[in-house]
């Protein structure tokens, strides 16, 4: 049939070119897709950056507003940023099982960050019931992912047999992995293992460097710790003057045990001219921050009369809460007098 011989190219060329129409079609909607996908990246990040700048400001109720429109549009670091406001109360009402549900939705789309703080949240049993080995997990899959906050905190896992077998030398491993990307709480705390011979050789010197390096990076933790090396002349010749330096510093910057230390020092006139009152000034601090010893202390200066008011039951009433906490000093003044 000749009609169906010259009939077939007439058919190919129309198919050609419905599908060649139909490929330009696709294409065009999928270069608008693409386009769509970068527009709306785009705008995700315009408002989680809008949320940083405005928590950066002091402005975190309209940071909390910001991360919501990108937590809500499925942005991961919204989520997170969300999470931590919850977490920390600022600019919205503190909601530990909120800001929980928040990282565990941004951990499990693969933010590390969130991998980091939903760790934290399950190793303390906030917002969740405690959990060390789902906190250990979390710790390891961020840290396996660069996290030194999470190395820090697997470390601490490690140190402290939670979750985990006791492991002082994985601990200093990790600790060192995390002091090495930065992490200043890793510094601290491979500090802290060195001047103590714990998974690794005694090395006060080492120690000192990490607690210099962190303290140097504006960590009150690594003030403390450098102050507590001066103080004892731990691989530095032991000076007062520098440790009540250290810790005043520290102690300003909220650090409780320096607040303690401090109070100390001056109760003592060791690098400072003996100040009882602010001695007693500075155990207050630490004790309404819950430092057993600082309420110990406050009970010593109440019931000696030194930088307060003689007052034998304020000072009972010291000894009693810093004993329910285990202090042995409270305990046995207790004792002494018949509490």
């Amino acid at each position: 049939d000749h009609r169906d011989l010259h009939s077939f190219p007439t058919r190919r060329s129309s198919d050609l070119k419905q599908l060649a129409e139909k490929q330009t079609e696709q294409s065009a909607q999928s270069l608008k897709a693409q386009y769509q996908y970068q527009v709306d990246k785009l705008t995700l990040n315009e408002w989680f950056n809008s949320g940083l700048n405005e928590r950066n400001l002091g402005n975190n109720a309209q940071a909390v507003s910001w991360f919501r429109k990108a937590a809500d549009a499925g942005h991961t670091g919204g989520m997170t940023q969300l999470g931590i406001m919850y977490d920390q109360g600022k600019g919205v009402d503190k909601n530990d099982n909120e800001a929980f549900k928040l990282f565990s939705k941004a951990a499990e789309a693969g933010n590390i960050n969130s991998m980091f703080q939903l760790g934290i949240l399950l190793a303390n049993g906030r917002g969740v019931a405690e959990n060390d080995t789902e906190a250990l997990r979390w710790f390891r899959k961020s840290a396996d992912a660069g996290n030194s906050g999470s190395m820090t905190q697997l470390g601490i896992m490690y140190e402290q047999g939670k979750g985990v077998e006791k492991n002082d030398v994985e601990a200093v491993r990790l600790f060192r992995k995390a002091a090495e990307a930065g992490n200043t709480g890793g510094m601290i705390q491979l500090g802290i293992l060195l001047a103590n011979g714990r998974g690794v050789a005694e090395h006060d010197i080492e120690a000192i460097k990490w607690f210099r390096k962190a303290a140097d990076d504006g960590n009150p933790g690594g003030m403390t710790q450098l102050g507590i090396m001066y103080e004892q002349g731990k691989g530095v010749e032991k000076n007062d003057t520098e440790a009540y330096q250290l810790f005043s510093k520290a102690a300003e910057a909220g650090n409780v045990n320096s607040m303690f230390l401090i109070g100390i020092l001056l109760a003592n006139g060791r690098g400072v001219g003996e100040n009882d009152t602010e001695a007693a000034r500075w155990f207050r601090k630490a004790a309404d921050a819950g430092h057993a010893g600082g309420m110990t202390q406050l009970g010593i200066m109440y019931e000696q009369g030194k930088g307060v008011a003689k007052n034998v039951n304020e000072a009972v009433n010291w000894y009693r809460k810093a004993a329910s906490l285990g202090n042995k000093v409270a305990q046995n003044n207790l004792k002494k007098m018949g509490n």
